[in-house]
C-alpha cells in the first residue's frame, strides 16, 4: 500500500491516504466493510506515513523515474501505421522506423 500510494505522489494522479487504505484493507478484510474514520483507520495512516518513510530513504531520496508514456505512444503510432498498411510488422526494423516517423 505504502508503494502504491508513493507512486499515486509521484505522478500526476494524487489519491487520497484514505482512499488507499480502505482498498488495502478491504483486499485484506474482504468479509468487513469500509474503514470509517476512527482509532483503525488512524492507526494505519500513522503506520504508513512511517513506512512511506522507510522506503524513501531505501530509495536514497531518488524518486525520478522514467515513465514508459512515450513509448507507449510511439507503440500505438505505429500500430496504427501497420493496420492503416494492412501488413503485420516484422523484425526488419521497419516497426520502429514507423514509430519513430509518426512522432516526428
Amino acid at each position: 500500500m505504502v508503494c502504491i500510494y508513493l507512486a499515486t505522489k509521484i505522478t500526476e494522479e494524487p489519491r487520497k491516504q484514505r482512499d488507499i487504505i480502505n482498498v488495502g484493507y478491504k483486499i485484506a478484510n474482504p468479509s468487513q466493510a469500509f474503514l470509517a474514520v476512527g482509532d483503525t483507520l488512524n492507526a494505519l495512516r500513522e503506520t504508513m506515513d512511517k513506512a512511506e518513510l522507510v522506503v524513501l530513504r531505501v530509495l536514497g531520496f531518488n524518486v525520478d523515474v522514467d515513465l514508459p508514456h512515450r513509448w507507449i505512444v510511439q507503440i500505438v503510432y505505429g500500430m496504427a501505421w501497420w493496420a492503416d498498411k494492412g501488413i503485420p510488422p516484422d523484425d526488419t526494423g521497419k516497426w520502429q522506423m514507423a514509430c519513430q516517423v509518426k512522432l516526428q
